[in-house]
């Protein structure tokens, strides 16, 4: 859980780095007593509708500086950072594939912080179970990549198969090469990819190029 939530402690530095990096679908996680020398933490995360809240309570730790870095799906805009309602400075940097929002702020015994953004680029797939002894089934994503409204992902599946994944984003659908738009709406597209029987290649990839018309 600590890796999940990048929780990190200095207690000589009297630093907590706080980088939580959650999958797509959660919405609600709950930590409590992490301990940094005498100082002890519990807090959540809730996130809806574009709104990532966090609510922290500190124990013996107001000597302490909080560095909070949340982790955002790629093309993500962060529009605004309160803390206890109060409008702060953050600033907004690409690590790897995420964006990332990142300010500090002094403990407290209770700390709220609300960050506002535009939601960025989600995938999910279809979960396919293979039989057990069997090979996989299901579509394996490579590699993505989403830079200047374009999203190209990189993905694997079976000779003559067909997969279907939905692309999670904030501006519409405006062209797709190597798959089918096969339903979805204004923030979220269903697409299909299929791949032609080659009895010679047991596995096939191909790269899916998605261009956004930005609003």
């Amino acid at each position: 859980m600590r890796g999940l939530l990048g929780l990190q402690g200095d207690a000589g530095k009297q630093v907590i780095s706080f980088s939580p990096h959650l999958p797509t679908h959660w919405q609600h996680i709950e930590f409590s007593n992490y301990r940094i020398g005498k100082a002890a933490f519990s807090g959540s995360i809730v996130i809806k509708d574009n709104h990532h809240r966090l609510k922290l309570t500190t124990i013996n730790g107001e000597d302490l500086k909080l560095r909070y870095s949340p982790g955002f799906a790629p093309g993500t805009e962060i529009l605004s950072v309160m803390i206890n309602e109060k409008k702060t400075n953050f600033t907004q940097e690409i690590r790897g594939k995420c964006v990332h929002c990142e300010f500090e702020v002094r403990c407290a015994p209770v700390i709220e912080i609300d960050i506002l953004y535009r939601g960025g680029i989600e995938i999910l797939q279809d979960t396919i179970m293979p039989t057990i002894g069997e090979p996989t089934q299901g579509l394996k994503i490579v590699d993505y990549q989403y830079s200047e409204n374009i999203l190209n992902i990189i993905v694997q599946g079976r000779s003559g198969g067909d997969y279907l994944m939905e692309i999670h984003h904030p501006d519409p659908v405006e062209n797709i090469l190597n798959a089918r738009l096969v339903g979805g709406g204004h923030t979220k597209s269903r697409i299909q990819v299929s791949f032609p029987l080659d009895e010679g290649n047991e596995y096939q990839q191909t790269n899916i190029e998605i261009s956004f018309k930005i609003q």
